[in-house]
């Protein structure tokens, strides 16, 4: 439980801080085992680049190029600022009460009715893995177009992508609509909730960090549109027709010239490098505190610290979920295997990933309007909170991202053919079916042996549905 007495504040001592936030994970209802090393600006840093402002908008830039031009590039960015700032304020309030890498499955579990709460759990944690090793595959897959669109800028032309290396130039993001910029809706804001049992202070830098990196990404963002609008010419077609096959990477060229420009594109090229490495860092938390609930196939051996239970290699990786770092790496190049089965089957995949995350981010958010609305449940907020404003925060929140899982099922132009359709929507009812399917499946089924998240520092986790029956002694699943 979200003790507000234990949390710690800005003036709290290092020493102090650190044994406040084991105090406040324990009775969330878990040991500490990952080590709290992420400082303030750390976790900022970790959120930023998560996001991978730049090169995010750099994959993306041939579909808001086409569809739009600078208008869809510029005033998208502006028009869905405010949504996607209620998504974070709604995320942050939220992890202000708890902050524990499972994150969003815990939380709905936590306000969700009884009858449901397992359940709930089970598809929203789901969704986040599936988001998670979708999303690695997405970033693989925009680092590799990248560097070959930098091989072709450093031969000017005589390197070019066939068959063997690539399908061609993909636009493996479907796009978000012709006015709305696509790449700052990427869901990167959630980064430091699923680090929350790696940083310190958590009650209060976990909240912060989300909500600043959201503005700072959109200020970021605003400037490096503003910038290639007035930069890309007149023509939007050339863009689109590079042979660089990265309108970007184009724009480098044409303004700068090639050396130039092709020092700009490898920085673009190791800052999507960092994305790779910051997502796989923070989503491989997110399987470990599913594994460590035992949502998960094989959980006994994702959930361990460093190189296994028994230890074989030492101190490596001591204080290192390196199981579930391992477990999100073969996820993600399982799922890259369908860059084998054409274009629009990798497009599918990637167009998931946003859907699944949003997915996931839908249930704890819903999850606290209904627990607003219902006077039976406990919501017992951090020194974060919205206070009133919350519930038409979240309700904003829920109906931009309903909206968006809408959009982004819709084909990437708007003439198309059946080679050409979105088939994201049969990938996520096949993957959802098997999820469920799964969940209520005779004897071995979760409906089973699931109940959501399981303490292990022998606390109980029945939540209080009486009316008054919040107290700060009982150590429940709470908020």
């Amino acid at each position: 439980m979200a003790n507000p007495s234990i949390q710690p504040t800005a003036n709290t001592p290092s020493a102090q801080v650190k044994v406040t936030d084991e105090a406040l994970l324990a009775r969330i209802g878990y040991r500490q085992e990952l080590k709290r090393e992420f400082r303030p600006l750390e976790m900022l840093a970790v959120c930023l680049n998560v996001m991978g402002i730049v090169p995010t908008i750099a994959s993306v830039l041939f579909n808001s190029v086409p569809n739009g031009g600078p208008v869809a590039m510029v005033w998208g960015w502006v028009v869905v600022f405010p949504f996607i700032l209620c998504i974070a304020l709604s995320i942050a309030e939220l992890a202000s009460a708890n902050p524990t890498s499972g994150g969003l499955y815990y939380w709905t579990h936590a306000l969700s009715p009884p009858k449901c709460r397992n359940f709930m759990s089970w598809v929203t944690g789901y969704a986040n893995t599936i988001g998670s090793s979708t999303g690695m595959t997405g970033i693989d897959w925009a680092f590799s177009v990248q560097v070959m669109a930098g091989a072709s800028m450093a031969t000017e032309g005589a390197f070019v992508a066939t068959q063997a290396q690539t399908f061609q130039w993909m636009a493996f993001w479907i796009c978000f609509l012709p006015k709305f910029s696509r790449s700052f809706v990427d869901p990167g804001y959630d980064s430091s909730v699923h680090m929350s049992e790696e940083a310190s202070n958590a009650a209060m830098v976990v909240p912060w960090a989300t909500v600043i990196s959201v503005i700072s990404g959109f200020v970021l963002g605003l400037a490096v549109n503003i910038s290639l609008a007035f930069c890309m010419g007149p023509s939007t077609i050339t863009l689109v027709d590079s042979p660089l096959g990265q309108p970007m990477a184009q724009i480098f060229s044409t303004s700068l010239g090639t050396r130039a420009g092709l020092a700009l594109w490898s920085i673009v090229i190791v800052a999507q490098f960092s994305v790779g490495a910051s997502f796989l860092l923070v989503m491989s938390r997110q399987v470990f505190a599913f594994a460590r609930d035992g949502a998960l196939p094989f959980s006994r051996f994702i959930y361990s610290i460093g190189y296994g239970r028994g230890g074989a290699l030492g101190l490596i990786g001591e204080g290192v979920p390196v199981i579930a770092v391992w477990t999100l790496v073969v996820l993600a190049a399982l799922t890259g295997l369908l860059s084998f089965a054409g274009e629009q089957a990798i497009k599918a995949v990637f167009a998931m990933s946003m859907v699944a995350i949003y997915v996931a981010y839908i249930g704890p958010i819903a999850a606290r309007v209904m627990a607003a609305w219902n006077e039976a449940a406990c919501f017992r907020p951090g020194p974060f909170h919205m206070g009133y404003w919350g519930v038409p925060i979240n309700l904003v929140a829920l109906a931009f991202m309903v909206f968006t899982i809408v959009v982004f099922l819709f084909p990437a132009s708007p003439g198309t053919a059946v080679a050409d359709m979105n088939y994201a929507v049969v990938v996520l009812s096949v993957m959802f079916a098997l999820i469920v399917g799964w969940y209520y499946c005779p004897t071995y089924g979760g409906v089973h042996w699931f109940r959501g998240p399981q303490a292990n520092v022998g606390t109980g986790f029945n939540v209080p549905r009486e009316k008054g029956d919040c107290d700060d002694q009982r150590l429940e699943f709470q908020l």
